[in-house]
């Protein structure tokens, strides 16, 4: 990571970490200016490589593990988190976005509050095209700020899976 940033002269506050985070609850959206690694190995990497806690990190809730935290790292998500992946994913990219136009601080202002709602269950929810309706068959959906294409749902389907990360 720091001869990355050394090669391309990127400023340290130009940075943002994005990690999972079991600590969290799933769906759960968090920024930091700053901090410790909180037992996150990923972090802990970045953070000695850096020799500074002062990065901007973006943590993302996978939910507290029943077992052990590499089993549940790389299991499955439940199918009612699979079902609410696509609008944690969007989230998440808004918020990643956030950052780069307002910082850290305001960033985490407006989405260290947000709450993941469960999918409509009702049929009358929006329909494909519409601002939070469902993917298309390539997995590209329409969100509040523009298309995305929802990476991993089409193929991991097709893979059988590739767990959590």
């Amino acid at each position: 990571m720091r001869k990355l940033l050394a090669s391309y002269r990127v400023p340290l506050v130009e940075l943002l970490v994005v990690a999972d985070d079991f600590a969290l609850p799933f769906g759960k959206l968090r920024f930091r200016e700053a901090g410790t690694h909180g037992g996150h190995n990923g972090l802990r990497s970045i953070i000695d490589e850096l020799g500074t806690e002062k990065c901007s990190r973006l943590r993302i809730g996978i939910g507290e593990p029943g077992r052990g935290a590499v089993d549940h790292v790389l299991s499955r998500f439940s199918t009612e988190e699979r079902a609410r992946m696509p609008i944690l994913l969007d989230a998440a990219a808004e918020a990643v976005e956030a950052w780069a136009r307002e910082g850290t601080s305001k960033a985490a202002n407006r989405w260290n509050a947000w709450e993941l709602q469960a999918p409509a269950a009702d049929a009358d929810g929006p329909k494909p095209g519409e601002v939070g309706g469902p993917a298309d068959e390539g997995g590209i959906r329409r969100t509040r700020t523009g298309w995305r294409r929802i990476l991993g749902l089409v193929d991991d389907d097709a893979e059988g899976g590739r767990g959590r990360r």
